[in-house]
């Protein structure tokens, strides 16, 4: 389990972010009067970007899965948003995000938790990409933090796998 903790982005960071990085283009308008569908196309936009999501597989129901199913037509939105959310409630966790992601955080989103599970997605994304543009959002200094941090935490076992060749010879 990481104690790391990551920087609650802006809203401003955030918009300025998803356009730098051609994610989306959003406006602060959007957040002001967020909609279901305004975040499930960005969620979806995030996952994707992270290669957490393929976009043929986005929507798609096996067949066998719809033929038990009396009227598939028009159960098709539900099974797009559940399968978003449990993908999505996958990488909040992998991520170690305090918030618990829910389903309401999808079908009735609220700003601020929205801006919180944003940025915890963007912050990894800066840290597995490196997009351009973070040093204006200062994560050069998170950057060496946590390398630094990283660094410490290897140094014993390092120093014990040296010390294991040296007996071993």
């Amino acid at each position: 389990m990481s104690s790391f903790d990551c920087p609650i982005l802006s809203r401003s960071d955030i918009i300025s972010i998803l356009a730098e990085s051609q994610i989306a283009a959003v406006t602060d308008n959007d957040f002001k009067n967020i909609k279901p569908d305004f975040v499930s196309n960005l969620y979806t936009r995030l996952l994707i970007y992270l290669d957490a999501l393929n976009e043929e597989d986005q929507g798609q129901v096996e067949f066998s899965a719809l033929e038990q199913i009396e009227n598939p037509d028009l159960l098709i939105g539900s099974f797009q948003v559940m399968n978003l959310y449990c993908r999505l409630r996958e990488v909040m966790a992998s991520l170690n995000c305090p918030m618990q992601f829910n389903l309401r955080d999808l079908i009735k989103p609220d700003p601020r938790r929205t801006e919180h599970f944003l940025s915890g997605i963007l912050n990894f994304c800066l840290y597995k990409y490196a997009l351009p543009g973070l040093k204006s959002f200062g994560f050069d200094l998170l950057h060496l933090v946590v390398r630094e941090t990283k660094m410490n935490l290897l140094r014993p076992i390092v120093e014990e796998l040296a010390l294991l060749d040296d007996q071993r010879k």
